[in-house]
């Protein structure tokens, strides 16, 4: 998608001095300031203007620098929160306190340097390095002489965000923090539509939600609100889902997954409340004809709107952004020099858990198959050193790589892959080994940084 970038200048401001916003408060027929919207204003649109923002001297020196400042370490204090009560809900399970802080260091750690498919798609492992990337002491400079572009096409109408309140803060932040803000979601028509939601028995119900949108959309961007057509879209909703319940055929859950969608549609249009529809024009404002084409853009929109990243999960344009939108952030920590901090070594303890000897899964002679077809063969496992034979479905790839695992641990590199038949390896290897109910698994990060590649692939041993 084309569309006009952010002006460099404005988000050296907003990454510098943070600027994080939040809802304006308004009441039907009345608007009432808090001091959140009132810096909104008063710093003006955040993408909007012909490609460029000129912060002039009079603006500049409106920002309130303390205030902005104290925004974005409020959401690293909350991140800091998160973690501490996943610690206090984790020892809640009668875990010993030392190593219940250990697990969580090593899944912070995790996070940012190996994360699983699952870590990246459900957005934590996005957050992490946000949450890296809003450090106060990189400076403008840094962030002006070191610039990483985002994925070509990536445009944040197609990402999946949450707002971040808080603690004590107002109904508009409740409002916001309880659905998703899916720009992309909303606008969705013709082809668009997830193939559940594509019976011809509901195209009268499509159609009348896509008019609906549409007319609350282009009211808001021509300033011209007005509630009847934020009701008209509740009612076209609750239409479209009747006509599903009864349209859509009961077998092999295809009617369950459109409900869904449809409750996942007016999740998002909670946005359009009293309490917060002005944020939701702010942000279509900003959206409508720019996009963030770097990180430093990316974080400024994000920082702004005090947004993190929700689950992709069901999404599939969302999916794969979330995979390179993660390896370009990974890039920017990498040019700031952020080195995740080291984990605590495994205490030797019998309380140690399932997860610490899960690497003893990954034993000579045990086969793991992938879920993107092939086999992973053990030959041999001496200590942290093993050998084994990597082999496509088709049995035109095969190689023999060789690692190392440490703990629950795993990776390889493709300089040390030994081609049997076909061609050179391509990805460095970094898994993790998990047991869990359904057996065990390893969940791969495949990596080729010369290349700015990425991929993900996941193995389950077979057998016992």
């Amino acid at each position: 998608m084309s569309g006009k970038r952010i002006g460099i200048s404005l988000v050296a401001v907003f990454l510098s001095c943070s600027v994080v916003v939040t809802a304006q408060v308004i009441r039907r027929g009345q608007a009432a300031d808090t001091p959140e919207s009132a810096a909104l204003r008063g710093m003006g649109a955040f993408l909007r203007g012909a490609g460029s923002y000129n912060l002039n001297t009079a603006k500049a020196e409106s920002i309130n620098t303390d205030t902005v400042i104290r925004w974005k370490q409020d959401l690293r204090k909350i991140a800091a929160e998160h973690r501490a009560e996943k610690e206090r809900q984790q020892a809640g399970k009668k875990q010993h306190a030392e190593e219940v802080k250990r697990r969580v260091a090593l899944h912070e750690y995790e996070l940012r340097v190996n994360p699983t498919a699952n870590d990246v798609q459900n957005g934590q492992a996005l957050n992490a390095l946000l949450y890296d990337l809003m450090d106060p002491d990189i400076s403008s400079g840094d962030w002006y002489a070191k610039t990483v572009e985002l994925p070509m096409g990536t445009s944040v109408k197609n990402l999946i965000f949450r707002f971040i309140p808080a603690s004590g803060s107002s109904s508009a932040s409740r409002v916001l923090s309880r659905g998703v803000i899916a720009l992309s979601r909303l606008d969705i028509k013709g082809e668009s539509w997830p193939t559940v939601m594509k019976p011809s028995e509901i195209d009268k119900e499509r159609r009348g939600y896509e008019a609906a949108y549409a007319k609350l959309r282009d009211g808001l961007l021509a300033n011209n609100f007005d509630v009847k057509t934020l009701l008209a879209l509740d009612q076209s909703l609750d239409s479209l889902k009747a006509k599903v319940q009864t349209a859509v055929p009961k077998e092999r859950g295809f009617r369950d997954e459109a409900v869904k969608f449809v409750e996942e549609l007016k999740d998002a249009t909670r946005m359009f409340d009293a309490v917060t529809v002005d944020y939701a024009k702010e942000i279509l404002v900003d959206t409508k004809d720019q996009e963030a084409k770097t990180v430093a853009e990316l974080v400024s929109f994000m920082l702004k709107y005090r947004l993190q990243f929700a689950s992709a999960e069901r999404s599939a344009t969302g999916r794969v952004l979330y995979g390179q939108i993660y390896e370009a952030m990974r890039r920017q920590a990498d040019e700031f020099s952020i080195k995740p901090a080291e984990p605590p070594e495994a205490a030797e303890s019998a309380n140690a858990g399932a997860d610490d000897n899960a690497g003893a899964s990954f034993r000579a002679k045990s086969v793991w198959t992938s879920d993107k077809g092939g086999t992973l063969t053990v030959i041999e496992r001496k200590g942290e050193k093993f050998r084994a034979l990597l082999a496509s479905a088709d049995g035109r790839q095969e190689k023999v790589v060789s690692g190392t695992v440490k703990g629950n641990a795993i990776s390889w590199l493709a300089r040390d892959a030994r081609v049997i038949k076909g061609n050179a390896a391509f990805f460095d290897h970094f898994g993790t080994i998990r047991t869990g109910e359904d057996g065990d698994k390893i969940d791969f990060a495949l990596r080729n940084d010369a290349q700015k590649k990425s991929d993900t692939a996941t193995y389950r041993r077979k057998g016992k």
